[in-house]
């Protein structure tokens, strides 16, 4: 089996153990609850919750090897067409969306520290700027960031097929990861108030890779990367809209992108 299946159902693994991790644990509450909270548990003399530093140090680095080996494996299969970007322009298109990631958590962990101490602050003007970086602004590059990435892995392969079409238990590590992919991603995007920007964002990603797909008569089954993100994006989409019907509608609107919690 390729190497990219099984870098592809590492990633899977890998978003499937931190989601359970952060949601399905039992010590997980929506509303602070202090030091008896090992996810909101303030370290580094109390400033850093402990969530926050695994973002940061551990989770990140470990989807940058992953996205860089990703990347590597697609690029060392023989060139058999071109379509839209070189090689190196989609590594530093990655590289910069990496960084987008990178400064939403780490924008996320400063607005969400600083927002702790300021709970009985909530008129003031520097707990809404707090509050700005904290739902709006790292949400923002982070939801973005993670639905181009893997869109440009895509775009990167479309140049990259491989040598011999994906047998049937590749097929399902592919699809079995864009389907976990997607259920996480959505829950992400849900958590993160990101349906305004992300529901438009994956159906053009979507949409561009069909139209490529069909537009270039590639047979999908040699394109890993370009299955995943099909999944997984549909996935996404729909788990969005099966929610907003089970559970009325979202909070996000166009009036309320800029919506601050009291």
């Amino acid at each position: 089996m390729n190497s990219e299946i099984y870098i592809i159902g590492a990633i899977a693994a890998f978003s499937v153990i931190v989601a359970i991790s952060y949601f399905f644990n039992p010590l997980f509450v929506k509303t602070l609850i202090g030091e008896n909270d090992p996810f909101e548990r303030k370290i580094f003399k109390g400033n850093l919750p402990f969530w926050q530093f695994l973002m940061i140090t551990v989770f990140l680095p470990i989807i940058a090897v992953l996205i860089t080996l990703l990347w590597n494996t697609i690029n060392q299969r023989p060139i058999v067409h071109a379509y839209s970007f070189s090689e190196r322009n989609t590594l530093w298109l990655i590289v910069l969306m990496l960084m987008m990631i990178s400064y939403g958590e780490g924008a996320h962990a400063a607005s969400v520290s600083i927002r702790h101490y300021m709970w009985k602050l909530t008129i003031s003007k520097a707990f809404r700027v707090a509050e700005f970086y904290h739902h709006i602004l790292s949400h923002f590059l982070t939801l973005l960031g993670i639905i181009a990435m893997f869109f440009l892995l895509a775009i990167h392969e479309l140049s990259h097929p491989l040598l011999i079409s994906m047998n049937i238990w590749a097929i399902v590590i592919v699809v079995f990861a864009g389907i976990c992919g997607g259920i996480v991603m959505s829950f992400a995007i849900t958590e993160g108030r990101g349906v305004y920007y992300c529901f438009p964002a994956l159906i053009l990603s979507a949409a561009f890779l069909i139209f490529a797909v069909f537009d270039l008569e590639l047979n999908i089954y040699f394109y890993p990367s370009v299955f995943l993100d099909l999944v997984l994006f549909t996935v996404t989409l729909i788990t969005m809209v099966i929610w907003r019907m089970k559970n009325g509608s979202y909070k996000e609107t166009v009036g309320e992108f800029f919506h601050q919690e009291g």
